[in-house]
């Protein structure tokens, strides 16, 4: 349900979204961050921390409109935030999922590809 959720970006509560690529070496240094992460915000946050592998999840991958690795996007309040930041400590990740992405202008969430789109790609 999770992969579900965050795939669409038709979420209820707030996600942290890792873009990757399993042969990506950023994305093999961010990862201790990221499940440090993971538990930190498993303790009462409300922040759901995903992974999207984009080897696999090509069309959700596309919808975000990921053109490298690791791309860190942030869902709150039906608005995306990019983490552009490459300081990659869990504290400053959660920081940022906590109180700083209040300070960038989100972007709508890209909407679900509608049922020509789905045809044409595949």
């Amino acid at each position: 349900e999770h992969q579900t959720q965050s795939s669409t970006g038709q979420t209820t509560g707030k996600w942290f979204i890792k873009f990757y690529a399993p042969w990506c070496g950023h994305c093999k240094r961010l990862a201790p961050a990221w499940e440090a992460l993971s538990l930190k915000a498993s303790e009462g946050d409300g922040i759901i921390v995903a992974n999207v592998d984009c080897t696999v999840e090509i069309a959700v991958c596309k919808r975000f409109s990921v053109q490298s690795y690791p791309t860190l996007i942030y869902l709150a309040d039906r608005k995306m935030f990019e983490y552009e930041d490459r300081h990659w400590s869990d504290d400053a990740l959660f920081k940022f999922a906590t109180t700083g992405y209040k300070s960038l202008d989100g972007k709508s969430v890209p909407p679900l590809p509608g049922w020509l789109e789905q045809l044409l790609a595949s």
